[in-house]
């Protein structure tokens, strides 16, 4: 059962607080026959000492040093460097249980398919603060497209997945992208895969929240580019998938509502007169009737380009998060 070589891919940059308990859960895996590739991304505090390290303590343990270029361009260099015939990715500051591999290959192998995916669970200063919602399914790739649109149903993250290689032949990061770009290789590879398996009751991956993580930084250009990259998605869904479309515009929309959200609560003055670009983008899939506001949503248009109506907002939001 453990002939197929399995690659692990770890981008890491500045984690030293965190990459022993990564590696160690790695080393630990009781599928044995993996090969753990970490990319160091250019860290400049000991990262690099740590993981050169474990080298030395494991010849499964593969190790390239490059300057700093983004995660996309690490895990692209980690898919260049392995030899694997399935890949799974891990993110430096995260962990996962001793039987990650094991579980999603099997799964993968005994359901045929091209891409197996477990559940995970969100920890934050030692606490469970996220779980994902309990679903087992085989489906196709459309199917599967529009629970990855819906977002609740697994991590939209490479991340708690393994994948057969044949997928990255024509797909790979793309390296302009900050923010999404997760997403972006997952709608590719999701849309070349013929079975995707599903069993999110099995909660083998622990991410570790952290406040300093792109995502979480604010508003910043990286979200116009993603919203722009969803926009692309959408007419792309329109040629191969037409059903799913409005799910596709659903994604598109929510993305935009949290570029005016996070502009408007942190009060990011710089980048008020994006928020008129936000609007339009809304109004325009509103008009064609392919999206119905609710009434929040309604709300948050009112008061977008509206300076008091900003400030009533920001102070609404706040005090709720004090109760």
């Amino acid at each position: 059962m453990e002939n197929d070589l399995v690659s692990i891919i770890v981008p890491i940059y500045n984690l030293e607080k965190y990459i022993d308990k990564c590696i160690n859960s790695l080393i630990s895996q009781t599928y044995r026959n993996i090969e753990i590739i970490l990319v160091d991304d250019g860290s400049t505090d000991n990262s690099s000492n740590i993981i050169d390290r474990y080298k030395k303590m494991d010849k499964r343990i593969c190790v390239i040093h490059k300057k700093n270029e983004g995660v996309s361009k690490a895990r692209n260099t980690g898919i260049e460097a392995s030899t694997g015939q399935y890949l799974s990715f891990v993110d430096g500051d995260d962990t996962v249980d001793e039987n990650y591999i094991e579980f999603l290959y099997k799964s993968l192998i005994q359901n045929n398919a091209d891409i197996s995916a477990c559940g995970h669970k969100d920890i934050k200063d030692g606490k469970v603060i996220f779980e994902t919602r309990e679903i087992e399914t085989i489906t196709n790739n459309e199917t599967a497209l529009k629970m990855l649109f819906e977002t609740n149903y697994f991590s939209t993250t490479v991340w708690g997945k393994l994948f057969k290689r044949n997928l990255f032949k024509a797909n790979k990061f793309d390296e302009n992208l900050a923010i999404a770009e997760d997403f972006d290789l997952l709608f590719k590879i999701f849309s070349d895969a013929n079975i995707i398996y599903i069993n999110t009751k099995e909660k083998h991956y622990i991410t570790l929240v952290r406040n300093d993580s792109a995502s979480r930084k604010g508003y910043n250009s990286s979200w116009k580019k993603a919203a722009e990259l969803a926009e692309k998605i959408i007419k792309i869904t329109q040629e191969k998938f037409p059903s799913i479309k409005s799910y596709a515009i659903k994604r598109y929309m929510r993305i935009n509502f949290a570029c005016i959200k996070m502009i408007i609560l942190n009060n990011d003055k710089k980048h008020y007169k994006e928020i008129t670009n936000f609007v339009k983008n809304i109004k325009k899939y509103v008009k064609k009737k392919d999206y119905k506001l609710s009434k929040k949503e309604k709300i948050i248009m009112i008061c977008a380009n509206n300076g008091l109506l900003r400030k009533w907002y920001r102070s609404l939001k706040n005090s709720k998060q004090k109760v």
